[in-house]
Parts: structure tokens; sequence; C-alpha cells
């Protein structure tokens, strides 16, 4: 028969010393049967930390289980007050805390708590019960501190706890989502019934839970081409055994009482299962309006597609980090000569440009990669090996920062084919260059002539006097009118190719004295510089004074001045005007109320001004007479 425990003391480091009764509780005669066999019970417990102490608290003697349980504290404690030594520590509740437990056991009360031990990476939970050892007598012999290891029951409870939070987070986040959610269980019931499906389907979420899907297409919810899906989709949902697979399908939804449908998205996944199976949750999102901008998008890009292929152009992005096609829409083929997937790069569309203008197309290129420019424009051909040589103009504009969808800077162009716009062009310089010439041949051969007449017409005049000859007089000059403006109207379509500041007051009293003006007078209330062709300009204003003394009469007057809400400057007189429902009709060439009009001076006004870039309107002036408004000009000053 084994030693019991309390048959022997402690030696100073808290081993079994030699015998001694009186320290044992239960050799003490005074002590009672039940308590000593209680004291043997609990000090002999192989998972119980037990402690001995005197009633004055210091340590008597420790079990095996609370020096395994307690590695370390358990030395140097016997004979020291518990509170003060270092398994008191290395507990969670403090010494003061420790003494008040002590002191109410010797008052004869049995006290219990719960605290932590630890050391170093060692964490044990402890539920510890504090007793008073009673003699006979019921004085107070010995304190028992035992300590059970909850460690496992309290993690445990921690983890429940833990869990449960988080099932009420998720339940909060389901029932407060937007998107509608259920479970579709293996009967094709409803469980979980969220709010949102609920309002979809106007239904309480109470009423839904355990309703059949079914019900809702027998209702006319739901069209019966949902379920059908949905038996079609679950087998290869289940297919692979796994529960992570994800599948989708559209819900048209026409709630009671409302005529119009929704379209709802519903995502299903497969609930986890070990033998049967479950069932599916199931995700429901309204994607009436996502639809309806996809329809959109989709007409938008035919139509795009359609504009493209009929103009000959190309819409493309490209990363300016990389240096590859993000993007390309259009005819390519038709418009690069070659296969799309050549266009991949930067490297690629240099290659498809002819080797002549290839330096063109690097120097914008590396402009915009530089950051030295973010908008260039470049005209080339492409080569010659891939075809026909088409002519390509190409703009582009950078996209940097928060314009960029995902931050990245990208060139964002289009190019466009103007090989035929590019032919007529050329055709029509050679027109016009034939015009002029021709204009230029019919003029010297008419003044030659007229010359003549005129003349002999002044011979005639010495030699008698005849009232013909003023007739014959006033031929001769709207010969040499006609003869001017068909000089005019040869060089109209030539582009303005060089300007230089030119004032148009001075301009303006310069020109005056080149015309017959009889009694008209003229004022210029303006003192600006404008970016023009000074012969051109010259012409616009000698033909307009022109103008306004045909129509105005002899005595009109005639100002030039600027014009207050835009750039530009006006000329106007106090004549009869021009009908508003004429007006249009008086820029077109020929049109003319004056008896002896050519009807060709708006028209070259009008060309000059388009020649120039700007911007040319007919009006009522000040005085009620016509107004003409050149606006868009470019000041100096």
């Amino acid at each position: 028969m084994r030693n019991r425990p309390s048959d022997r003391t402690t030696g100073p480091d808290g081993r079994d010393g030699g015998a001694d009764a009186s320290a044992d509780p239960s050799a003490d005669a005074d002590v009672s049967p039940v308590t000593r066999r209680q004291y043997d019970a609990l000090f002999d417990h192989p998972k119980m930390a037990v402690v001995v102490l005197e009633p004055d608290g210091r340590v008597r003697r420790l079990n095996e289980s609370a020096r395994e349980m307690l590695p370390d504290a358990a030395k140097g404690v016997v004979g020291r007050p518990l509170p003060e030594t270092p398994f008191a520590e290395r507990l969670s509740i403090t010494p003061e805390q420790l003494r008040t437990h002590l002191e109410d056991a010797r008052e004869r009360e049995t006290v219990t708590y719960e605290t932590r031990y630890r050391y170093g990476a060692l964490s044990r939970d402890l539920d510890v019960t504090v007793d008073p050892v009673t003699r006979r007598d019921g004085s107070i012999e010995r304190v028992l501190l035992t300590a059970y290891d909850v460690t496992q029951r309290v993690e445990h409870e921690r983890e429940l706890r833990r869990r449960n939070e988080q099932l009420r987070e998720f339940e909060t986040l389901v029932g407060t989502s937007p998107d509608g959610i259920f479970k579709l269980d293996a009967d094709g019931r409803m469980q979980y019934v969220n709010g949102a499906w609920a309002e979809t389907v106007d239904r309480d979420p109470a009423e839904l839970e355990g309703t059949p899907f079914a019900e809702l297409v027998e209702e006319g919810v739901v069209p019966q081409q949902v379920v059908e899906d949905y038996v079609e989709l679950l087998p290869e949902l289940l297919s692979d055994g796994t529960d992570t697979e994800q599948g989708k399908l559209e819900i048209a939804v026409t709630p009671p009482g409302d005529d119009d449908e929704h379209v709802y998205e519903a995502r299903i996944s497969v609930l986890p299962y070990d033998e049967a199976f479950d069932g599916c949750a199931v995700v429901v999102r309204d994607v009436t309006e996502s639809r309806r901008r996809e329809g959109q998008l989709d007409e938008l890009r035919d139509r795009l597609t359609y504009v493209l292929e009929g103009t000959n152009s190309l819409l493309w992005s490209l990363d300016l980090e990389t240096g590859e096609m993000e993007e390309i829409q259009g005819p390519v083929e038709q418009l690069h000569r070659v296969e799309r997937d050549a266009l991949s790069d930067v490297s690629g569309v240099i290659e498809s440009v002819h080797p002549e203008d290839r330096e063109d197309v690097t120097e914008a290129y590396e402009a915009v990669t530089s950051g030295r420019s973010d908008q260039e424009s470049a005209t080339y051909r492409t080569h010659p090996d891939n075809g026909e040589t088409n002519w390509i103009r190409t703009s582009a504009y950078v996209q940097r920062g928060a314009d960029a969808p995902d931050g990245s800077p990208r060139l964002l162009g289009l190019s466009t084919d103007f090989s035929t716009a590019r032919e007529r062009q050329a055709e029509l310089r050679r027109q016009n260059d034939r015009l002029e010439e021709f204009a230029s041949v019919v003029s010297h051969d008419l003044r030659s002539p007229l010359a003549i007449v005129d003349a002999r017409l002044e011979m005639a005049r010495e030699e008698a006097d005849s009232e013909h000859f003023e007739h014959i007089q006033g031929a001769i000059d709207r010969m040499d009118d006609l003869i001017n403006d068909l000089l005019a109207l040869a060089r109209k379509g030539q582009t303005i190719t060089e300007t230089e500041p030119v004032d148009v007051g001075e301009t303006a009293e310069q020109c005056w004295p080149r015309i017959e003006t009889a009694d008209a007078t003229l004022r210029t209330g303006i003192e600006r510089r404008i970016e023009a062709d000074a012969s051109r300009l010259a012409q616009l204003l000698e033909n307009l004074f022109r103008n306004a003394i045909e129509h105005g009469g002899d005595d009109v007057a005639i100002t030039v001045g600027e014009l207050d809400a835009e750039s530009g400057f006006f000329i106007e007189d106090d004549g009869p005007g021009i009908p508003e429902g004429r007006r249009e009709e008086a820029l077109e060439a020929g049109y003319s109320t004056a008896e002896d009009g050519t009807g060709f001076g708006l028209s070259i006004v009008r060309e000059v001004a388009e020649a120039h870039g700007w911007g040319m309107r007919l009006a009522e002036g000040s005085a009620g007479g016509a107004r003409i408004d050149i606006a868009g000009v470019e000041y100096t000053e």
C-alpha cells in the first residue's frame, strides 16, 4: 500500500521531506474523518493542482499535479505567504485580491473564482476554489487552494462567442443587403428569406419561409423558364463533387399589381454537404437598369461601327507605359492595309507607315511619351509594300490621372483616311489655278480692246459732243468693274498661308481713296491690329465700301468699328439696309438690287473672311442700314 502524500512534509524547495504527522490534517486527531477523506482524495487528484496553506497564508505543501500544471511556480514557495510567491505574480488577479480570498476562507467561507496563469509563452485558464479545513471543534486547521485547468473549456466558450458574434453580424448583413438572398433547399422550398427578396416578390419574409419556389411561378410572379433553367443548371453545379461552383440565371420578375417587368441576375451556389444534397444559396440582384444601359451601349457601339466604317476611320487607345495597343475599332485592313494583329503596339504601327513619313510619326509619339505635349497630330502615308497607298490623318491626346479609367496614362486617337479629300484638294487647287489663269488671260484680252475704246472715246469727245458719250463711258466703267470682280472671284478660294499684324482702321483709310466715293463719308472707330493678309483684308473692305455706296447712295455714311461682345469688327452704313428675309440670298454670287451692280461684292467678302477662318453675318445697323459683322479674328495687341 502506497504512502499517502499527507504522511510527508515538503522541504524548502517544495519537494517531499521526512515524515511529519502534525503537518497533515488527516493525522490530526481533532480533524473529522469526513474532512480527512476529502483531503486525501483532493491531494491525490491527478488533474487538480492542490496547495496546502497554513491559516496565516503560508504555503505548507503542493501536490504533484500543481508542480506539473504550474511549472517553476512551485519552486521556493514552501514556508512563504502565497501572495508573495512567483505563483501569485503570474496570476491575472492581483496579490491583494488573493489575500482577500484567503481571508474569506479563514472566515470559514468557500471562495471560487477564475483566473489566468501566465509564464512565458505558457497560458492556462484556471478554475480556483479556496476551502477552509476545519477541526472537530470548528477551528481552522488548514486552507486548501485547488485549481482545475479549464483552458480548453474557456477557449471553446470564447470560440463559441466569436462564432455567435459572426453569425449575428452575418444575419445583419444578409438582412440589410440590397440584394435578395434566400436558401433553396433540396425540395425546392425557400428558407432564410431576407427582406430584399421578399420585397422583390411583394411578400412578407415570414410568409415565404418554407414556401415552394414553384408557387411564385404558379402566381405568375416569375416565369416557368426559371425553374427549367435551374433544373438544367443544378447537375452542372454538382457534377465535379465540389460545393464551390457558382452558376448564374436571369429571373424576370413581375410583382403582383405591377405591369413593369424587372430583370434580376441570380447567382446560385451549392451549399456544403456530406452525404445528401442540402440545397443552394441564391443571391438575386436587380440588373434591369444595367441591362438597359448595356442595350444602349450595344446600340451606340453599332452606330459607332457604322460611322467608322462609313468614314474609313479608326478609334484606338494605347498604353503609354507599355506601348501596347489596348483597343482599336474600325476597318483596320481597309485603312492601314495590314492585318489587325500587326497594329498590336507602337512598333507595328510605325512599320505600317511609309518610310518617308515615319520620322514625323515618331516625333509626335515621342512628344507625348516624354510629357512635352498632351496632344499631337500627324499626317502620313501607308507603306507602299502593303498595297495601294492611303493618306491618313491622326489626332491623339493623352489621358492621365483621374481622367484615365485605371490611373495609367493612355493615348486616345482618331485616324481617318483622307486620301479622297486630298485628291479633291489637289484637283481644286488645279481648277483654281486654271481659273485664275483663265481670268488673267480674259482680263488682259478684254482690257486691251477696252483701253482702245476708252481712248477713242476721249478722242471723239475732243472732236464732237454727244449725249451718247456718257452712256459709252458708263459701259466702259461697268466692263472694268466686271473684270476686277472676275479676278477677285478667281482668287477667292485661295487659302491664307501668311498673315501679319494689320491695323484695321488704317487699312480702311488707305482703301477709301481707291474707290469712287462721291459724297459718301467714312468714320473709323477701331484702333486694333489683327492677324491678316493685308491685301486680302483691303479687298474685303473695298468691296464693302463699294457695296454700301452702290446701295446706299452717293451721300451714304459708313462706319468701321470694333465688336463689343467678341473679337472682330463691323462695317455699317445708314442706307436702306438689307431685308432680314433676303440676307442669306444677298451673300450669293450675282445678287444685287442696284441696276449697275455686279452682284459679286458680298460673295467676295464672304470668301475672303472664310479664307482667314473668320465668321461673317449680316444684320441691321444702328441707323437702320446694312451691317456686316466679321467675327473670330485674332487680335495682336
